[in-house]
């Protein structure tokens, strides 16, 4: 998560909304967490994390999103 942060802060600076990395025990399954987000125009960008529970074991994916 924090490099898809960085590479986006070098192209927009610093995001608009900084939540920083979600506490274990407050992720969702099949929920995403957005950490970070940069309003550019008609655009918003998004990174965040989500989790995934399997039968081995949690999966945690970095997420990023652009609408």
């Amino acid at each position: 998560m924090d490099l898809l942060k960085r590479h986006f802060m070098k192209i927009y600076g610093a995001s608009q909304y900084d939540r920083g990395y979600p506490k274990q025990e407050k992720m969702n399954k099949g929920m995403a967490f957005y950490a970070y987000m940069w309003k550019v125009g008609k655009k918003v960008i998004s990174v965040g994390i989500a989790l995934e529970e399997t039968d081995r074991g949690s999966i945690y994916y970095v997420l990023g999103h652009i609408d």
